[in-house]
């Protein structure tokens, strides 16, 4: 067989690359595009198996609607896509033109990748960043309050703005799992739960929330020029609380500025203070147990599993 022309066959890799770029620029466009009326029926996923099916796994995504004017949902939907797109279909395609025309596309191979990765960390960041800011809002208020500061020696309970943070990241948690379902038998793992893997999308996301708010309270807490004794216990009962019940998400970053927060404290307070906390942290070792205990039902979404996968980390 007599091999195409040179110039023939560079119009074709031309092609190929322009097809991908194309399709590309349809997901993020779908993505990011407000939805005008009439235009949800594009979008609306048909039934394929009746509603009664005994396989209601494989109905969990056509028996319902994408509701198209959910800028959130497109945007996770789309990040789903992308990453079966980085992971399987993409590398595919590469692999199957380069058998077929006995070439190696590695430089427009690469390009794609990092195209790719360019548009996951876009739409990534376009998705996060409403809810890091925030959460940022909630947690300033919430430290440079006048009624922040507690009122009794001994405080026995994190502060509201520590309950609105967490319930945040449950609301997010609920919208990621709901959105993106993950199938028996596929490639992803379940969704993280007290009797769940963790899901790669789910773990990235409240990865980088978490360490966005270990930064915020990094930030409030320096806002403030002294710290006395009842006042560094509230700020180790918000920290700890929120840093141990999102346990399995705190990364190193997360981790170094959680440390950050501590000599920020230590640097705003006095000797005497610093002495009286060593000797009540064991109490409040114990208070934060109790609290935790409490809340373990409206948290236990975020209870650490045994095994599962870490999904991309984004910065």
């Amino acid at each position: 067989v007599t091999p195409p022309p040179a110039k023939l066959l560079q119009m074709v890799r031309t092609q190929f690359v322009t097809s991908v770029y194309k399709a590309l620029s349809g997901l993020v466009e779908n993505a990011e595009r407000p939805v005008k009326m009439g235009d949800e029926e594009d979008w609306a996923l048909k039934p394929t198996v009746p509603v009664r099916s005994i396989d209601a796994a494989s109905s969990i995504i056509t028996t319902d609607n994408v509701d198209a004017r959910n800028r959130n949902i497109r945007m996770l939907l789309t990040l789903s896509n992308l990453k079966a797109l980085q992971t399987d279909f993409v590398p595919q395609l590469v692999s199957n033109f380069e058998t077929a025309f006995s070439v190696k596309l590695t430089d427009e191979a690469n390009t794609i990748r990092d195209v790719l990765g360019q548009i996951d960390d876009r739409l990534f960041q376009s998705y996060t960043n409403p809810t890091s800011a925030t959460l940022h809002s909630v947690i300033q208020e919430g430290i440079t309050a006048a009624d922040w500061v507690p009122t009794t020696s001994r405080p026995e309970q994190v502060k509201p703005y520590v309950y609105t943070t967490m319930l945040t990241l449950v609301l997010v948690h609920t919208e990621i799992t709901t959105t993106i379902p993950v199938q028996p038998g596929t490639s992803l793992p379940s969704t993280s739960s007290s009797s769940a893997q963790a899901n790669p999308l789910l773990t990235s996301v409240l990865t980088y929330l978490v360490t966005k708010i270990s930064t915020s309270l990094l930030t409030a807490f320096q806002s403030r020029p002294k710290y006395t004794l009842p006042a560094l216990m509230q700020a180790t009962l918000d920290t700890e609380f929120i840093a141990q019940t999102m346990a399995q998400y705190v990364t190193e970053e997360a981790s170094s500025i959680q440390s950050q927060i501590y000599l920020e404290l230590d640097r705003r307070t006095n000797n005497e203070a610093r002495t009286k906390l060593q000797a009540e942290l064991g109490e409040m070792r114990g208070i934060l147990k109790r609290l935790r205990e409490h809340t373990k039902g409206e948290f236990a979404c975020f209870r650490k599993v045994r095994s599962g996968v870490k999904g991309t980390t984004h910065t």
